[in-house]
């Protein structure tokens, strides 16, 4: 028996008002075995419909039926590294860390409502998490239940060989909670399949969001206009930024030279913040058709995207550019903390590391395009994982109740941990910055080619801005040949 079902008895007994309403029989396809369903208390009708239709939390997933899945473990199968993969969907105990105690009792949880045991592995990296867990899938070895993937790199050829089984065959997944994201369920379906989902459970979504810091000090100390209400007013656009951030470089050393020790508009990281300026335009660079797959990068719009990227970053030294994957690394940071740059441009991620600084700051989204834009757009690094069922499941209805469940609870307890008394209450500095966070994750968006990219390279800003070139139309000769057959083949290969 799991350490935690021990540990989650109390658990139980408390939630058994919520379960003790699923009162259907299983379904006759769960090899499970189906536990004897709880008796509610008798209340009148009419007061326990409005009851229930008044105190739902609409976070609980609907999964009526009950099941014991007699000690069977859910094996959840992650890239590595652990502290950015395994660490985040279990922990061992409990510490009186906000995070850790809601990923504990969320498991804790699931554990004794179906009798199971959660448990995590590593298989590869984002980069070959595919190739690795291929032999493994094709062998028929059905020991992995949930493959929290890094879409960007490895999602296509997880697709294409076969190796997932859409989500819209799997029982007791239901798409339409507020728990599940529902533009990538849009954006990235095939022929009406859904093979990559991500919703609370890949809660690291919020981590690997890209967003605008600004830093307080240094706003206040050349009268920056007030940039909650550009934001609130919808001026908040590409020339806004640049226009504010290039007034801002100076030598502060004199010695002729810009470099880590003078004054920047933008601190840039290429990693992340490049192909994020694309989708803040909501620029997408597939288009799926009823046929096939369309490339949608030679345009006029992705023309001017590149070039204003490119002149942020690299015109008048408007920007420090830094290259980095955690910000203990990143001197661009240093930079922005010493009160020597305006804006870093940067994922969550980072804002944990972030506590340990002085200076002040505030959070925006990227900008709009231009004001005729509707909507503030970010989007999510790969890091911010998504959920595959592997095909190889011989048991779909174990994958989908726990699955389930398990995105569920992440929402009830997960994400409020993070939101609430990680993100807003020590990562941010002020009541607005919460505002906007709310306003950034209200839409999220993914763009089919990058998603499935399956090599860095074929993001365009990705590789133009590190090589400092405007140069599309060439960049596009040289890939879209292949960029359109690995697209249309992955398109395809999905029956």
């Amino acid at each position: 028996m799991s350490r935690r079902i021990l540990a989650g008895v109390l658990l139980c007994t408390l939630l058994l008002p919520v379960f003790a309403s699923c009162s259907e029989q299983p379904s006759a396809e769960t090899s499970g075995t189906p536990a004897s369903p709880t008796d509610s208390a008798e209340i009148p009708e009419e007061t326990e419909e409005e009851t229930e239709e008044e105190t739902r939390n609409p976070n609980l997933d609907d999964i009526t039926d009950t099941f014991d899945f007699e000690g069977d473990t859910f094996t959840i199968s992650l890239p590595q590294p652990e502290d950015l993969g395994a660490v985040y969907y279990d922990r061992e105990e409990l510490n009186g860390d906000a995070i850790n105690d809601a990923i504990y009792t969320r498991n804790s949880e699931v554990e004794s409502r179906f009798n199971v045991v959660i448990d995590t592995r590593t298989d590869g990296w984002t980069h070959d998490q595919s190739a690795v867990l291929r032999p493994v899938l094709m062998a028929g070895d059905d020991s992995v239940d949930l493959v929290a993937l890094g879409f960007m790199q490895s999602g296509s050829s997880f697709v294409s060989n076969g190796l997932a089984l859409p989500w819209n065959d799997v029982p007791y997944i239901d798409m339409e909670k507020p728990y599940w994201n529902q533009n990538i369920v849009d954006s990235l379906s095939i022929k009406g399949k859904s093979y990559m989902l991500i919703g609370d459970i890949n809660w690291t979504t919020m981590c690997e969001t890209a967003v605008c810091f600004f830093n307080k000090q240094v706003a206040e100390d050349y009268s920056i206009p007030d940039l909650y209400s550009l934001v609130d007013e919808g001026t908040w656009t590409f020339d806004q930024l640049y226009n504010i951030a290039s007034a801002i470089p100076y030598d502060v050393d004199g010695d002729g030279n810009m470099t880590e020790n003078d004054m920047y508009g933008c601190i840039q990281n290429l990693i992340v913040g490049i192909y994020s300026f694309q989708t803040a335009a909501d620029y997408h660079t597939v288009l799926k058709g009823d046929d096939g797959v369309t490339l949608n990068i030679m345009t006029d719009k992705m023309q001017s995207i590149l070039e204003y990227v490119n002149k942020l970053c690299y015109e008048n030294h408007t920007s420090y550019v830094d290259n980095f994957d955690y910000a203990k690394d990143s001197k661009g940071v240093e930079i922005f903390f010493d009160n020597r740059a305006l804006f870093l441009l940067a994922t969550l991620e980072h804002g944990e590391y972030f506590r340990q600084f002085d200076a002040d700051f505030g959070i925006i989204p990227y900008p709009k395009y231009d004001e005729a834009q509707e909507k503030y757009s970010a989007t999510s690094d790969q890091w911010g994982l998504a959920c595959v069922v592997p095909a190889t499941s011989t048991n779909p209805t174990f994958n989908g109740v726990i699955t389930e469940a398990l995105c569920s609870g992440s929402a009830i307890h997960i994400t409020d941990a993070y939101y609430d008394k990680v993100l807003v209450g020590k990562q941010t500095r002020d009541e607005e910055s919460g505002r906007m966070l709310d306003l950034i994750f209200s839409n999220l968006i993914y763009d089919f080619g990058i998603c499935y990219c399956g090599q860095l390279d074929f993001i365009p800003l990705n590789s133009l801005v590190a090589d400092q070139s405007n140069d599309l139309a060439s960049w596009y000769a040289g890939k879209n040949k292949m960029m359109s057959k690995i697209y249309q083949k992955f398109y395809d290969s999905v029956p």
